[in-house]
């Protein structure tokens, strides 16, 4: 025969008084002492909603990283050293506003360089012109001197491109979410300075096992949670990638966020849970509106018979629809949701239509 633990017993000897005599002193509320004729309760109107049943998914929770649907880092398309600085991070800027400007000395000298090759080729082509007016050069040497001054010109053209590259200039309309560079810093080819992201825009990316990522596919809607904002938002995959991580096992996927009413206080950067759906259970729910907490004590008002009795039960999860309960009550049975305030248990009530 099993023996139950000494511990175990003295603990339950502590707690059970102390539960019995809440719920002793709950329901002696609203009565008087004995010996004296307690005067008979009033009927109280209320409103009412069933406990009814709900399927609940249940998989794997996972943890991802909420990001910017579209974003673009800017690098400069030439070397040059940082001469000033336009923007903050936390900044809105608009396509084509200027971030920073650098310095080239060798961009602007073969800009100047090419100015001048094409002012001499302007020179000599006039001059070709002239002499092909007056019959004095063969038709070879004008064209000679007219294809010299187009490549002048597309030289310089090419010069004042490079020029242009010395303004960093915002690809698209967005914020500013970093800065990598300081006036005087030394900006090299290719080499980001700027993050711009486009606000509102968001989804979460989450690794998933690759055993289960066939319940994560594409279009699917899933849960995701984000602790910050105490809020959970219906996110839809938009991405899967074609290839699983043969380091940690697992298939990257992109969950479209949506823009709504709560969502605007997630960004970048934050930390978020997603549920993947692998099967569900079935549990019960009321509405939160039908909780009632008395200091650790979780319970409801049930009618029965034209009465709310107060009843104990074991809350779980709550939810925007409402919140699970996990031992105490029936599907079906009629909670009181509207009508609280002043409510003791045995009162009579009438149910409001």
């Amino acid at each position: 025969m099993k023996t139950i633990p000494r511990q175990s017993i003295s603990r339950v000897a502590l707690l059970l008084p102390a539960a019995l005599a809440s719920l002793a002193a709950l329901a002696a509320c609203g009565h008087e002492p004995h010996g004296t004729a307690a005067p008979p309760l009033p009927r109280q109107r209320v409103e009412i909603a069933a406990a009814r049943a709900v399927a609940r998914p249940t998989g794997d929770h996972l943890v991802g990283t909420v990001r910017a649907r579209s974003e673009a880092a800017v690098a400069p398309s030439v070397t040059g050293t940082v001469r000033a600085v336009r923007v903050a991070v936390g900044g809105r800027v608009k396509a084509g506003d200027l971030l920073a400007q650098l310095s080239a000395g060798e961009v602007s000298a073969k800009a100047d360089q090419a100015r001048a090759v094409l002012s001499q080729a302007s020179v000599r082509f006039d001059r070709a012109a002239q002499l092909k007016a007056s019959g004095s050069i063969a038709q070879a040497e004008y064209d000679a001197a007219e294809s010299q001054r187009a490549i002048a010109r597309a030289g310089l053209q090419e010069a004042e491109a490079m020029l242009a590259y010395l303004s960093v200039r915002a690809p698209v309309d967005g914020v500013v979410t970093t800065k990598r560079c300081e006036v005087g810093d030394l900006a090299l080819a290719g080499r980001p300075l700027f993050t711009i992201e486009q606000p509102g825009a968001l989804r979460l990316e989450v690794g998933v096992p690759e055993a289960i990522a066939h319940h994560a596919a594409l279009g699917t809607s899933l849960l995701v949670r984000v602790d910050t904002v105490e809020r959970e938002l219906a996110g839809k995959v938009d991405e899967v990638s074609p290839s699983a991580d043969p380091q940690s096992r697992t298939v990257q996927v992109k969950i479209a966020l949506p823009e709504e009413k709560g969502a605007s206080a997630v960004r970048p950067g934050m930390f978020a849970r997603v549920l993947v759906p692998t099967g569900e259970v079935r549990a019960l729910e009321v509405p939160r509106a039908a909780l009632v907490r008395r200091g650790q004590l979780e319970l409801v008002y049930v009618v029965e018979q034209d009465r709310a009795v107060l009843r104990l039960v074991r809350a779980g999860r709550e939810r925007d629809t409402g919140v699970d309960v996990l031992a105490g009550l029936a599907a079906g049975e009629r909670v009181v949701v509207g009508g609280l305030g002043g409510l003791v248990d045995g009162q009579p009530v009438q149910v409001a239509q």
